[in-house]
């Protein structure tokens, strides 16, 4: 939650003194926008090229050993894994975006003005459906404003 406030606070400070620099009219709260995007299934996204498969083989009771080829709950080594897909959005988001993004497991957190709010939103959902698929996001939890329950 803090990471998500200072998030917020930096851009706004940073686009308030941009645009007193550039003597463009003044940025105030009112054109903050907040924004969200849910990674549907997170872990599930993740598969797993056969030759590395056994990297993440799960032993079973009874001497049985179970071999994923796609992410799960439940197991150790997945949220490492699902790690890297984080930095990559955060990475990439960072580059693509006019306002701000922080990724959180599967949630991804955006900071920006109104009149970037639409094409950052539909930024973020085309990056996500890009590097994982047209079913990534969890399009009824997408949504932006000024008043968002952000994380839960």
């Amino acid at each position: 939650i803090e990471d998500i406030v200072r998030m917020i606070m930096d851009f706004f400070h940073v686009e308030r003194d941009k645009a007193a620099r550039a003597q463009a009219p003044p940025v105030r709260w009112e054109h903050v926008r907040i924004g969200k995007a849910d990674l549907k299934g997170a872990y599930t996204l993740l598969f797993y090229l056969a030759a590395m498969a056994a990297l993440v083989a799960l032993e079973l009771e009874g001497g049985l050993v179970m071999i994923l080829f796609g992410g799960s709950f439940g197991s150790v080594i997945v949220p490492f894994a699902f790690q890297v897909v984080s930095r990559v959005l955060a990475f990439e988001l960072a580059r693509r975006l006019q306002g701000r993004a922080l990724v959180y497991i599967d949630d991804i957190c955006l900071c920006t003005l109104e009149q970037w709010e639409e094409k950052d939103l539909a930024t973020t959902t085309g990056l996500c459906k890009g590097l994982m698929g047209d079913d990534a996001v969890a399009e009824h939890k997408t949504e932006s404003g000024r008043d968002l329950d952000m994380l839960g």
